[in-house]
């Protein structure tokens, strides 16, 4: 079973820690096979989830997702800019 690793000093309520849980089984569903990391991630934070808790759901760290989803959106743009 995959183990969801959080800030040690932070305090967790079990009812956070049941969130967690149902993050990951959710995104790791079928229904999100073929979705990056950072569609997952994004849909998590629409959540309710912060960045820092939908990395460790999905088994990243803080700054690599904050880097992914600034490249995703520079990329976006770029490719906006492309068509005009």
């Amino acid at each position: 079973m995959t183990q969801i690793e959080v800030d040690p000093d932070e305090q967790i309520s079990n009812k956070r820690s049941a969130t967690l849980l149902l993050a990951w089984q959710c995104v790791n569903h079928e229904n999100f096979a073929g979705q990056t990391m950072v569609q997952k991630a994004q849909w998590l934070m629409r959540m309710g989830l912060s960045r820092q808790e939908s990395a460790a759901v999905l088994g990243s760290t803080d700054n690599s997702l904050r880097v992914m989803i600034s490249q995703t959106a520079a990329k976006a743009k770029a490719k906006s800019k492309a068509k005009d």
